[in-house]
């Protein structure tokens, strides 16, 4: 009697499309892999690099050496507000639907096999995406990573007339529906509230004795109040200059104890110049290789972190730049914030995150600052009498939601 050999049910598959520009689509990518990963077969492609090639000028004068991303984030980098004002203008006609339907087209034509579902959390190209991917009859999802997610309409026309296609939408809240459809018309079962892309290490809650085990293992004190500073993946160059401000900071004229975490990711030049400008300002080494400074802060510069997460939720504020990736990691974990709102902020030259200014100070989730010196004053005070939230801001439960959402598409 021949024995039939097992065979396991296909996974069905998903192709998440990401960007290369700055590290909130990466996080957003990891967070679906993490979230979707074991239901589903989780595909990860760096779209512009991969997919768009044929509508990158850059890649084709360079052949491949150099790229829009790379000049994108180059920009980003050395804060050049005038370039990035019109590298993004010009972006917008330059993704224009025709070319990038043509260069989708040609992707899935090579492919052996098509995709089951397609979830872009990146902006810009998603109008001549969707309009390839209901020609081979694939559902789309438009996963916003900002706030303001009228980027990621671009393109779109007044009236959509896509069938299996949905925007998913970070919070309930009025006028994040308007920014992000500006004129545009979805259909009522096309807009959904899931919560913000965030990794389930942001929504968990963390008990008392988690928490004491993570400050341990991060050598902090439980009779210290803990700041963290972070300045995203592109941010490296404002941390040095935000730190001088916070150290004019004395804690005992406020009656705090205060260590503060300086996140400085994989700039290790950064760190080194941290290093040395700490140490000539008569910081002693501690045996944890923490600073002590003069005035008893202690200050912890922590390079890339896996777990930053973790540290975040240990965390009394956090001190970041306008970026939605880190904000509403924040917000998820109930931080309050301090928005960096200073001429070098990209708030002062992205629409989308200038945006999330007025919504964190709405919901009563933190305050922002246009010059650092303001730095000092911000943290004693909200460390000392923190604000009370003023309308509730209800956080969706995005890994429960995105999954009931994903089964839904996919006709499961």
């Amino acid at each position: 009697m021949a024995i039939q050999p097992f065979s396991y049910a296909r996974k069905k598959k998903i192709l998440v499309l990401i960007s290369r520009g700055g590290g909130g689509h990466r996080s957003a990518g990891e967070a679906l892999q993490e979230i979707l990963g074991d239901s589903y077969d989780v595909e990860i492609n760096y779209v512009f690099q991969d997919i768009l090639k044929s509508v990158d000028t850059l890649h084709f004068l360079t052949q491949g050496k150099f790229t829009g991303e790379d000049l994108y984030n180059f920009l980003l980098k050395n804060n050049q507000k005038n370039l990035l004002r019109w590298m993004i203008n010009h972006g917008k006609k330059v993704m224009r639907s025709a070319p990038i339907k043509k260069a989708f087209d040609r992707f899935f034509e090579a492919l052996p096999e098509l995709p089951d579902l397609i979830i872009s959390p990146t902006p810009m190209f998603n109008y001549g995406a969707a309009c390839s991917a209901q020609k081979y009859d694939i559902p789309f999802l438009i996963l916003p990573t900002d706030l303001d997610g009228s980027t990621f309409l671009n393109g779109f026309p007044d009236m959509s007339t896509h069938v299996n296609f949905k925007l998913a939408l970070p919070y309930d809240d009025q006028e994040i529906r308007s920014r992000t459809l500006e004129n545009k018309k979805l259909r009522d079962d096309q807009i959904c509230v899931t919560g913000f892309p965030v990794k389930p290490s942001c929504t968990r809650k963390y008990s008392p004795h988690e928490k004491e085990q993570i400050r341990k293992a991060f050598h902090l004190s439980s009779s210290h109040k803990t700041v963290t500073l972070i300045m995203g993946a592109v941010g490296g160059k404002l941390l040095l200059s935000h730190l001088k401000s916070i150290l004019a900071l004395s804690p005992h004229e406020h009656g705090l104890q205060l260590e503060l975490n300086v996140c400085t990711g994989r700039n290790k030049k950064i760190a080194a110049k941290i290093d040395y400008y700490l140490i000539s300002n008569g910081a002693h080494r501690a045996p944890t290789g923490a600073y002590v400074m003069s005035s008893g802060m202690i200050i912890h510069v922590r390079g890339y972190l896996s777990n930053l997460a973790e540290l975040m939720a240990v965390s009394d504020l956090v001190i970041t730049k306008t970026g939605s990736c880190t904000v509403n990691e924040a917000i998820y974990l109930e931080k309050k914030v301090i928005l960096d709102n200073t001429e070098q902020s990209t708030a002062r030259y992205f629409a989308w995150e200038e945006f999330n200014i007025p919504f964190v100070e709405k919901y009563g989730l933190g305050l922002s600052f246009t010059d650092a010196r303001q730095l000092p004053m911000l943290i004693a005070s909200l460390l000392k009498y923190p604000e009370k939230s003023g309308t509730l801001l209800e956080r969706p439960p995005f890994e429960e939601n995105l999954r009931a959402l994903v089964q839904s598409m996919l006709g499961e």
